[in-house]
């Protein structure tokens, strides 16, 4: 993963809607570009915040709608990971079924 991913002249363009919804979308394309491969950990919150020039609230919430999205899970004490394709789809699934 190359630090400058997270360049704001990569993903950012202004007026285009709030920080957290554009870095949402551009580790959102990241992820399904494989660019971060499943099971790869993510830069701490406070590295990712100092790479892509925003707050730590910022990549917080970015983060977090990924997490409820089921594209990232976070590890209590050990950060925050790419979830494989096949258990992105697991709760998908365990809803269709229920």
């Amino acid at each position: 993963m190359q630090p400058d991913h997270f360049h704001p002249d990569i993903w950012f363009l202004p007026g285009r809607g709030p920080r957290y919804e554009q870095l949402h979308r551009h580790l959102l394309q990241l992820i399904e570009a494989e660019v971060l491969p499943s099971d790869i950990q993510l830069p701490p919150e406070r590295e990712l915040a100092e790479l892509a020039q925003v707050s730590r609230v910022t990549v917080r919430k970015a983060v977090a709608q990924l997490v409820a999205d089921g594209v990232l899970e976070q590890r209590r004490g050990a950060g925050t990971f790419v979830r494989s394709h096949k258990a992105r789809s697991e709760p998908y699934v365990s809803k269709l079924l229920s």
